[in-house]
């Protein structure tokens, strides 16, 4: 039905792979634009930028690893994983990222729960029975972002969009 609809499909036997490169993009991407105040492709213009989405890749590669997820998430080291978001970020140059805009709307809630949180929470997992990974930098994005987002929600006064 999709696909008669003219909705872009795409069937997938690794379901499970699909959603964990997706989360690992989107966790690298949209707290830091979302924090920043900025579109996607002002993310890959300042080298300090970069070093944190990388850092924020290697602890979700590290998660990923750990889970047994590596080989599904299409990414073998570290630079496929900072290609593939470099041309996510080129592809949506001009986006202002959903967590930005749930930041600017003063909605009261973002998604860095479900992406960050969910790499934070998987790191400590004790599902797996290999050693559990700290996440220093997501658990770090995390935090910024509730803490933005509370500021937003209780004194509007408070944060200022760079649309404003």
């Amino acid at each position: 039905r999709l696909i008669r609809s003219g909705i872009s499909t795409e069937l997938s036997d690794n379901a499970n792979g699909v959603l964990w490169r997706k989360l690992i993009i989107n966790a690298s991407i949209n707290p830091i634009a979302a924090l920043l105040g900025v579109n996607n492709g002002a993310l890959v213009e300042c080298s300090s930028i970069r070093s944190l989405m990388v850092m924020s890749l290697r602890e979700s590669i590290s998660v990923a690893t750990r889970l047994g997820l590596l080989d599904k998430i299409g990414f073998p080291n570290l630079r496929v994983a900072e290609e593939a978001v470099h041309d996510v970020i080129t592809r949506t140059a001009s986006n202002r990222c959903s967590m930005l805009q749930d930041l600017d709307q003063r909605r009261g809630m973002t998604e860095i729960d479900f992406l960050n949180g969910a790499i934070v929470r998987e790191g400590l997992s004790r599902k797996s029975s290999a050693p559990t990974v700290e996440t220093p930098v997501h658990r770090s994005l995390v935090k910024l972002i509730n803490a933005k987002t509370q500021l937003c929600h209780v004194s509007p006064h408070t944060y200022h969009s760079v649309t404003n």
